[in-house]
């Protein structure tokens, strides 16, 4: 990239690619964290916890690494398959926001399911589509 827009250019993206990398790691052990104690009714020791993911955040990336596969390849397949994953949580989500019996008061309008099922059923193709042309 530095090539193309300058060194300074480069090393912004450098750190907003590095800070977008730990924001998402963040997120994921608490959301892991709060889906394991839900599941298993019991706290994780933070440091086994911090441990495991981090083992699985960084192990297939180092290993490709030392693989010989390009970073900018990882980087460009890892954002296809983010684009993947990041919608199929919308339909169950959809369709429990839709259900009274979950939901009480704040259940979605029949409008707003619809259209949100649409949107996904628009981000859904898109991405097949995008997989088909790969």
């Amino acid at each position: 990239m530095g090539a193309l827009t300058g060194p300074i250019a480069a090393t912004v993206f450098g750190i907003t690619l590095l800070s977008s990398g730990l924001a998402s790691s963040t997120t994921g052990t608490l959301a892991g964290q709060a889906i394991m104690e839900g599941l298993l009714g019991t706290k994780v020791n933070v440091y086994v916890r911090r441990l495991v993911t981090r083992v699985i955040n960084v192990f297939p990336t180092v290993t490709a690494i030392l693989l010989g596969v390009s970073p900018l390849s990882l980087l460009v397949y890892s954002q296809v398959v983010l684009s993947i994953m990041i919608p199929l949580p919308m339909v169950p989500l959809l369709y429990y926001t839709s259900k009274r019996e979950c939901m009480g008061e704040f259940v979605n309008r029949k409008a707003t399911t619809f259209i949100a099922l649409a949107v996904a059923g628009v981000i859904i193709a898109l991405n097949g589509y995008l997989l088909l042309s790969l």
